[in-house]
């Protein structure tokens, strides 16, 4: 027998026909009752392989639609459905819960789904997905819950090309315009290191010595090291240093001399490679109606539900908005590095994990597109 289900947000109640009740968002929950983040907890195995799954098939189909220069590194990987950061985004659990809820109706047979809540984009989801699969739908409005649109921007008023675009300028007006170049030596070092800042010993800092939260013992080994090493810093908006004081502490470090060297990112920064940014930024957003079409085709596997709803402001932040003007940014400035101004290093590239979400991955996969065309001896 088929059954009714009712989905109930935050908290809202249901004292209609019997049904098999499941909040969205709670865990404690009354007897008889299911919860969708206990169910998430218990299926997290099978939902982080589908959706790793989804993610992997939405970037084999984007990627080369997303290339941010001909033949080179592709904007898919700061998106935020690449770079998977609940930090940036809360669609992840989103697409979770629905997927878990998606599952139990399909094992206990429902019949009919009642969603009792606001957020229109889950309302969207769940209404597509009952008539397509021949279940009854209805909706019952009520208080809505926090929204799935990627979290910290402060523009949201604009549509996304202008957000976009705004971001980009306040870059250069309060960062890029206030850091002067440091003073550049004639030696190679053995690698540049790329990490955050200003996550490091304040009081080290102080001092002339650059201690990173990220890197932490590992810095006894680059003191050791002969050659040396380029440190990139990429500054973090900080409420503890300005780019400004980040600029004067880079000088005190370097004053302090040793086998290191330090450069804010900024410092690559030019005219021309700020234009370079603006201009892929727009060849971005000119493309950004066929990548969204392309986006939407692709389904989580074993699954029915067309999660474009929920997933549509990520998207539209990713090849058009924000997140697509952080991609152009870094990209033409770590291409910058790449082409080795004075002083900087050789060799290599090394990266610290948290600045991969960032950028610096944009120039492993140019190194890589070098590579792969570089014919053969």
């Amino acid at each position: 027998m088929s059954e009714n289900f009712v989905l109930l947000e935050c908290d809202a109640d249901w004292s209609g026909d019997p049904a098999i009740v499941v909040h969205w968002d709670r865990t404690d929950v009354a007897s008889g009752r299911l919860s969708l983040p206990q169910l998430v907890d218990h299926n997290w195995r099978q939902l982080r392989d589908e959706y790793l799954r989804w993610i992997h098939d939405c970037g084999m189909s984007l990627r080369p639609a997303m290339r941010l220069a001909p033949d080179g590194p592709s904007a898919w990987w700061m998106t935020l459905m690449a770079e998977k950061s609940p930090m940036k985004t809360r669609t992840i659990y989103t697409v979770f819960r629905l997927r878990a809820f998606e599952i139990l109706c399909e094992m206990e047979d429902a019949g009919a789904v009642t969603y009792v809540g606001g957020n229109t984009r889950v309302k969207e989801v769940l209404s597509s997905w009952c008539s397509e699969t021949g279940r009854l739908f209805e909706h019952v409005p009520a208080e809505a819950g926090h929204t799935d649109a990627p979290m910290g921007r402060k523009v949201s008023f604009l549509p996304h090309a202008l957000r976009g675009l705004a971001w980009l300028l306040w870059v250069w007006w309060s960062r890029v315009r206030r850091v002067s170049k440091a003073v550049a030596g004639k030696r190679e070092a053995c690698a540049a290191i790329v990490t955050y800042f200003p996550n490091c010993d304040p009081g080290a800092l102080t001092e002339g010595r650059f201690r990173s939260n990220y890197w932490q013992e590992a810095h006894d080994l680059f003191d050791r090291m002969e050659d040396g090493v380029d440190w990139i810093w990429m500054y973090a908006p900080s409420d503890t240093l300005s780019i400004s004081e980040a600029a004067v502490c880079r000088d005190r470090c370097n004053e302090a001399g040793g086998n290191q060297r330090f450069r804010l990112l900024e410092e690559f920064v030019t005219v021309a490679v700020f234009s370079r940014a603006i201009r892929a930024f727009l060849s971005l957003v000119f493309r950004s109606g066929k990548i969204m079409e392309s986006c939407g085709a692709v389904r989580m596997p074993a699954s029915r539900l067309g999660l474009d709803p929920v997933i549509r402001e990520d998207w539209f932040a990713s090849v058009r908005g924000i997140v697509a003007a952080e991609a152009a940014y870094y990209h033409a400035a770590f291409s910058r590095h790449g082409g080795r101004p004075a002083g900087t290093a050789k060799r290599s590239l090394c990266l610290r994990k948290p600045a991969l979400g960032s950028g610096a991955c944009l120039r492993l996969e140019e190194a890589r597109c070098r590579l792969r065309d570089r014919p053969s001896a």
